[in-house]
């Protein structure tokens, strides 16, 4: 008002005064007219609103600062990235306390840095600031949800950094409690800590708000499939599967989770089915098509197998070059922007690999779980005996809960401390590792395993999972496993490279791991001699004398591997073998039903293509160990 009115107002006054000199009131209003004049920058002049809605007086001199806004937002919408970074710079420089201009402008520079062009620091900051200058609470909830979101991000597996990210998360919806994206990115946090039930609350949140938000069922069924509740996670997976509006990178999601739910309840051929679909849909995602092969794998059904895997392997060395060049140029290197498609450990790298590749794979599997390579191996307190943790999800009725026996329950030259994060069978095994000292973390989240590592006064530990299936990589992690004053070594249950980012140190033998093959590999490696693997010696079950034995007219040989680590190159070499010595048999393990009746099925086939009557190949049942004998 004073800036277009002022000028008749001036006039009228200064006439007043000019007529009657004595007049004071004329006086001091011409002084505040004059004041006005000076300061009328400052003075609201318009009521505003931005992109997003929000309604606030402005200044003439902020004026062009909201106008500028506005205009980056409508470039950043058509997606005119350096204009719209330009013009929300611009706006900052003239009106240093729009909020709304300092969240959008933390995006940018979030993605900057995302791409290795700006330091995460800069975003950070602006999202401070933007906390800080916050005048609606949708506003504060915004910018407290992009820094928790970013700090998350920049945290990694570091326990401290992620309960940081986690208070600006929750003041994000403390602020507004409607704001779903902050209950999203809470929830997501929750979860990667292993906090499930607060987890699943938040996503319930989310869609109580808006019911069709793809991302926030796909993670509540993943909740349900971690804690092994396969028919729940089918369930709502099924839903996303079947919802053809939502986005196609979360039917495709839904589509492999729901494979591995079914792979996991020992549906293989449903699993089969489903990621069949999935490369029918999206034909380039080579995670579909890993999934589908590991799924046929299973069943021994072999159909495109060599293909396959060629196309897996070419795709997962490419993979490995852009992680490579991602990281020279610090740029993210979560899995949204590097897709491997194969694990370390799997047999489609044993054929047609050679160990450098194996290595980089390992590597790359372990810097996205990590984010970052471990800073070096601790200088050791020397005592006595070293207190040797090793980690394990197998402290159970199982062949690695055999091997390690005597290794944590008769310890001869160590202290040895079971660390153990699988469920309790009540085994014999599991009855064993407890007799020592004994740390239990099985569905523990990071902070409580934290302490009770730390608390544990280890050495050494063994990580005797690696990158099996299993394994919950965030416990060896440094912020939660005491690395920065214990080696962290990698053993038994992963034979060959762990990735020589975050392991001091792996175990191996000359025959797991040649040295000549070893050469060009910037490992730290541990040669043990003879067998690298610890084993149980004493005998579990009554000896067999030589009297007892039955002579057999024919020999039957004995293959007593899971289905899983059949391929066409093996199955040849057993049926010549059975060619080359007539009447022989060979005797292999049958899974249980329904996967057991589509292997006895798929290679009987196998056999009778390849000229060898289906009846020599006897299936038997899984034994007691005690009656293997």
């Amino acid at each position: 008002l004073w800036t277009t009115q002022w000028l008749p107002r001036k006039r009228c006054v200064r006439n007043t005064w000019a007529a009657s000199p004595s007049n004071r009131a004329a006086m001091r209003r011409l002084v505040a007219l004059l004041y006005c004049i000076v300061h009328a920058e400052d003075e609201i002049v318009s009521i505003v609103t931005t992109a997003e809605g929000f309604e606030r007086g402005a200044t003439a001199r902020q004026l062009p600062a909201y106008d500028l806004y506005n205009r980056a937002v409508h470039a950043a919408s058509i997606n005119d990235m350096e204009p719209a970074v330009q013009m929300l710079e611009e706006a900052l420089r003239i009106f240093p306390e729009m909020p709304e201009a300092l969240i959008n402008l933390g995006n940018f520079y979030g993605d900057l840095s995302g791409d290795g062009k700006m330091d995460l620091s800069h975003a950070i900051e602006l999202y401070q600031r933007a906390i800080e200058y916050a005048d609606f609470p949708r506003i504060t909830a915004q910018a407290e949800s992009n820094l928790g979101n970013l700090l998350q991000r920049r945290a990694g597996k570091d326990l401290k950094g992620l309960a940081i990210a986690a208070e600006h998360l929750e003041r994000a919806v403390n602020a507004d409690p409607t704001f779903m994206d902050a209950r999203f990115n809470l929830a997501t946090l929750l979860q990667d800590l292993n906090r499930i039930p607060e987890a699943r609350a938040q996503y319930r949140a989310v869609l109580e708000l808006d019911p069709t938000h793809g991302n926030a069922r796909l993670n509540l069924a993943n909740t349900y499939f971690e804690a092994g509740a396969s028919d729940e996670a089918a369930k709502i997976q099924w839903t996303l599967v079947d919802d053809e509006s939502i986005a196609e990178s979360v039917r495709l999601n839904a589509l492999n989770n729901l494979g591995q739910t079914y792979r996991d309840a020992n549906r293989h051929g449903m699993a089969e089915e489903v990621f069949q679909r999935a490369v029918e849909l999206f034909p380039e995602d080579f995670t579909s098509l890993a999934n589908l092969l590991i799924a046929r794998r299973t069943l021994c059904n072999w159909w495109m197998y060599e293909e396959t895997q060629l196309l897996l392997v070419d795709a997962a060395r490419k993979a490995c070059d852009l992680l490579d060049e991602r990281l020279a140029r610090n740029a993210s290197i979560h899995r949204r922007d590097v897709q491997l498609p194969l694990m370390p450990y799997d047999a489609s790298l044993l054929q047609y690999v050679d160990l450098i590749l194996g290595r980089r794979v390992a590597a790359a599997r372990t810097l996205q779980s990590f984010g970052k390579r471990k800073a070096g191996p601790p200088t050791l307190t020397r005592r006595t005996q070293l207190r040797v943790g090793y980690l394990s999800f197998d402290y159970r009725e199982h062949p690695m809960g055999y091997l390690t026996r005597r290794l944590v329950s008769d310890p001869v030259h160590v202290q040895a401390v079971a660390l153990s994060y699988g469920e309790d069978d009540q085994s014999n095994n599991r009855e064993r590792a407890k007799r020592g000292d004994f740390v239990e973390l099985f569905d523990v989240d990071a902070n409580i395993a934290h302490a009770l590592m730390q608390n544990a006064d280890l050495d050494v530990i063994v990580d005797l999972m690696t990158h099996t299936r299993g394994a919950r990589l965030e416990l060896a992690s440094e912020s939660v496993a005491p690395s920065a004053s214990a080696l962290m070594v990698s053993y038994l249950g992963y034979p060959g490279v762990a990735g020589g980012v975050h392991w001091d140190y792996t175990l191996a033998d000359s025959i797991v791991l040649p040295p000549e093959h070893a050469k060009g590999i910037e490992e730290p490696l541990i040669y043990l001699p003879f067998s690298y693997q610890a084993n149980d010696y004493a005998p579990s079950s009554p000896a067999i004398l030589e009297e007892d034995l039955v002579p057999q007219k024919y020999i039957r040989y004995c293959n007593i591997n899971q289905v899983d680590k059949y391929e066409p190159v093996s199955w040849n070499l057993w049926m010549n073998i059975l060619r080359r010595t007539p009447g022989s048999t060979l005797a292999l393990y049958r899974m249980r039903d329904p996967l057991g009746a589509h292997v006895v099925r798929h290679l009987s086939e196998e056999a009778e293509v390849r000229g060898i009557h289906p009846g020599r190949i006897k299936w038997f049942e899984r034994l007691p160990r005690k009656q293997h004998a």
